[in-house]
């Protein structure tokens, strides 16, 4: 179920959302979940092997001789300005990462509350069917 503000339920605001693609609000959130889920912080690195095995999947060019962070910080980058591309980044990862931490749950409560029409379970990825 997507959640829909006091205010739109009210008829105050009009209705946003579902949204297909990536919204601007929600972005920052799915790189965020990126990161936590390769594990891009100053306690751990991604593994190298991971973020090039990804980058080849994305068809993203990473620079030679980049560290994991940095080519994680590049895959990040490059999902920004390319919203199909931030969700097969999203995709790739849950299918690789998925079951770490329970990324897919806490992916999948970004995505709901976000509004978006996608959604994830189980590592596979679905569209959200929306009753209209």
């Amino acid at each position: 179920m997507t959640y829909v503000p006091l205010s739109q339920r009210r008829g105050i605001k009009e209705s946003q959302g579902p949204f297909e693609g990536v919204p601007e609000h929600l972005l920052p959130h799915l790189l965020d979940w990126f990161a936590y889920a390769v594990q891009l912080s100053p306690m751990s690195t991604p593994d190298q092997e991971a973020m090039r095995m990804i980058g080849l999947a994305l068809h993203v060019q990473l620079p030679t001789g980049a560290r994991s962070s940095q080519m994680a910080g590049f895959l990040m980058s490059a999902a920004e300005g390319d919203e199909d591309l931030c969700l097969d980044l999203i995709d790739i990862t849950l299918r690789m990462y998925g079951s770490l931490y329970d990324n897919a749950t806490r992916l999948d409560g970004y995505l709901n509350i976000g509004g978006s029409v996608w959604s994830w379970w189980s590592q596979i990825s679905r569209r959200r069917l929306l009753a209209t």
